[in-house]
Order: structure tokens, then sequence, then C-alpha cells
């Protein structure tokens, strides 16, 4: 496969997960624009086609052509990219962005990395005036920058968790419903032989084979029982995670 097809199959993943981080991201492109001193802050997820807005701060669009945007400059490199003055820079200076409103002149963005090492969209700053960050601030971008991922990928990863304890308790529902039908079933004819010998007992004479008999049933009932219990224990304890997951 294609490293772009890779990059993309990353950037769906993350799509899919992006509204349950939102509230938390929010903080972070907050804390970017409050660090940088640029009024405006978004991350961004880059598709094939679109660049999606998906937490932002200061800034009202959800999506733009990703043809005409900053950051898939941007996630070609590992580094800050910045841009002093879109005005001069042969890249942009046709840009519907430089030269319609909101007539950006600065930009620096950071590509967000993802566990696979895809780079899968940006964190960046924006603004219609010129800026001059220094190290420190542009190590901060990058910093908030692997928080980003941190918080989505760890959604992604809960997300996986709560499905696979769905599924869990399912399998294990379906478990002690075979283990009851099971127990019906076998213990119904268990209970008619050991009704049956009881009366053979009364009237055999050498009651040592029925001795034998009786003890290797009565295991067998009992190893069934033990079935059930196990099976109505295992069920227990993943409605327990269950509960723990909903408490969380």
């Amino acid at each position: 496969m294609q490293k772009e097809q890779l990059r993309i199959r990353s950037v769906k993943k993350y799509l899919q997960n992006i509204a349950g981080t939102a509230s938390k991201l929010q903080d972070i492109v907050a804390l970017a624009s409050q660090i940088t001193g640029v009024p405006v802050a978004f991350i961004t997820l880059i598709d094939k086609d679109i660049q999606w807005i998906n937490v932002k701060h200061g800034f009202e669009v959800d999506q733009m052509p990703r043809s005409t945007s900053f950051c898939t400059h941007t996630i070609e490199q590992d580094e800050v990219m910045v841009v002093p003055d879109a005005i001069i820079d042969s890249r942009f200076l046709n840009n519907p962005l430089v030269i319609n409103p909101p007539s950006v002149k600065y930009y620096a963005g950071i590509a967000l990395k993802s566990a696979e090492g895809q780079n899968v969209g940006t964190l960046c700053v924006m603004d219609i005036e010129t800026h001059n960050l220094n190290n420190e601030q542009l190590n901060a971008l990058k910093a908030l920058s692997r928080q980003v991922t941190n918080i989505m990928e760890l959604s992604i990863i809960v997300d996986h968790l709560k499905k696979s304890i769905t599924e869990i308790e399912e399998r294990n529902t379906a478990l002690k419903k075979i283990a009851q039908v099971q127990s019906h079933e076998i213990r119904g004819p268990l209970t008619s032989i050991m009704g049956v010998m009881d009366l053979m007992k009364t009237e055999a004479n050498n009651l040592e084979y029925f001795g034998y008999l009786e003890t290797a049933v009565s295991n067998l009932d009992e190893k069934i029982k033990l079935i059930v219990d196990m099976s109505s224990k295992a069920h227990s304890y993943n409605v327990g995670i269950g509960e723990y997951k909903k408490a969380g």
C-alpha cells in the first residue's frame, strides 16, 4: 500500500473518534493561542481532498479544500513550518485566504504524527498580522502537538476497550444460557437414572456395583452444577466490568 493511502487510513481512524475528544483538545488550541500570542489556533485532519478543521480557537470554518490549505504543506515535514509573511511567499501569494478575507499573513504549524508514524494533520496558529515566535514558543507548539496525538490515540484505545468489554459480556451471556440449557437437558436424564437406581437397590442382592454407578452419576451431576456456577460467576464478573465502565 502506498504511503499516502496509509496516511489517509490513519486520518479516517482519527476522524471517527475526534468528536469524543473535542472538549479536551479545545483547551490545547486555546493554550497554543495564548503561548504564541497569535489569535487563531486550530487542529486539522487532512483527508484526501479536504482539510477538516475539527477544533478551533478564534476561527469559525469547519473545512476547506486541501489544495488551498497551508497545512497540506506542513504535513510534508516534521519540523514547525513557519510562514512569516504569506504575501511574499511564492507558495501562498495567490492563495484565496491571502488575497481575500481573512487576508492571512502569518502561519506556524506542526504536523500531528499518528502512532503508525503518519502525518495526519496539524496543530497551527494563524493571523492577519506578522509575528516573530521565539524558540521557546515554537518548542511549546511541538509539545502541544504531541499531546494532541496522545489524546486522540487514547480515545481510540478506550473506544476499542469498550467494544471488547461489550463483546465479552455478550459472549458470557450466551455461555450462561447455553450452560443453563445443557444443565436442564443433561440433569433431566440423570434424575431419571438416579430414581431407577433407587428402585433397583431395593431388589438387588449385591449393591456394590450400584454404589459405583451412583457415585459416578452423582459426580457427573456435581460437575454440571460446577459448570453452571462458573458460567454464572464469569457473567457476574463481566457485568461488574460493565458497571465500572459506565461509572468511568
